[in-house]
């Protein structure tokens, strides 16, 4: 494949660390895009960290326990996170066929709205698409695969669309996976993260996405002394006074609208002087 390095095929290093050198490139695993790999240079810790993660991303090498991810955790506007669950033994070895219930709560300030009831049983949650029955183990739920695997961007676990609210609030989604014994029905107070059940923090895990309002508005505000001259859009001061205009994006025009944490977008402002 094609590689930037300019000082692997000069007899500086053997052909097949050159030949590994340039593998890794294509595989995204080094640290940086420049023209150079400097193969004789002492490696940093940080670019070491780099590689190791990068390669681990290639593999199936998973941590100790029940393990949900998602493909993103973060969005502008409404969006569907592709979801994957893990499962690996103390030795890191996979957990094959064990049946795995996904199921959301999305936040809202809907009074008597919650994810579990007082006593940990699931209130408000819902299930995930590919889930059977909510907050149970059914038996014909879906099961990890000699991999210890479940789910993957083309998946029949399928999380929801992030609805964001319209105003200063994001909308957020708390997913959660378990496993345990088919007939078994969820409590958060024993199957949690936190729960007391044997084993519990190996075989739950729960991970919020949050889709953010999308951009609409471009809305700005300047430091003005506080008893300076204003009407709607304009402020009088003395000539020669420096002020600072400081502009965010929001969903929207009203007061309760929602700053957007929008990167990328390209902004005009125009000054003109009378």
């Amino acid at each position: 494949g094609l590689y930037n390095y300019s000082d692997i095929d000069s007899g500086s290093i053997t052909v097949d660390a050159s030949l590994a050198a340039k593998e890794l490139f294509v595989m995204g695993i080094h640290d940086g895009y420049g023209t150079t790999f400097d193969p004789t240079a002492d490696m940093t810790r940080a670019a070491m960290a780099t590689f190791l993660n990068a390669l681990l991303d290639h593999s199936n090498l998973r941590p100790e326990g029940l393990h949900l991810q998602l493909s993103a955790y973060a969005a502008l506007g409404g969006a569907t996170p592709g979801l994957s669950v893990s499962y690996r033994d103390a030795s890191f070895d996979p957990i094959a066929d064990a049946p795995v219930d996904v199921h959301y709560w999305r936040y809202t300030t809907t009074e008597g709205n919650a994810a579990f009831t007082a006593t940990g049983i699931c209130d408000d949650s819902v299930k995930v698409t590919g889930s059977v029955t909510k907050c149970y183990i059914d038996a014909n739920e879906p099961t990890t695969n000699e991999a210890g695997n479940v789910g993957s961007a083309g998946s029949y676990l399928t999380a929801a669309v992030g609805t964001p609210y319209a105003t200063v609030y994001d909308g957020t989604d708390t997913y959660h996976a378990w496993t345990n014994a088919v007939g078994t029905t969820y409590d958060n107070d024993l199957h949690g993260e936190a729960g007391t059940a044997t084993d519990a923090a190996n075989k739950h895990s729960s991970i919020a996405y949050v889709a953010s309002p999308a951009a609409s508005e471009f809305r700005c505000s300047v430091d003005t002394p506080a008893n300076a001259d204003t009407t709607t859009a304009a402020v009088t001061m003395k000539f020669a006074a420096v002020s600072t205009v400081t502009c965010q994006m929001t969903n929207g025009t009203s007061a309760t609208s929602g700053a957007v944490p929008a990167a990328g977008l390209y902004v005009r402002m125009d000054r003109s002087r009378t």
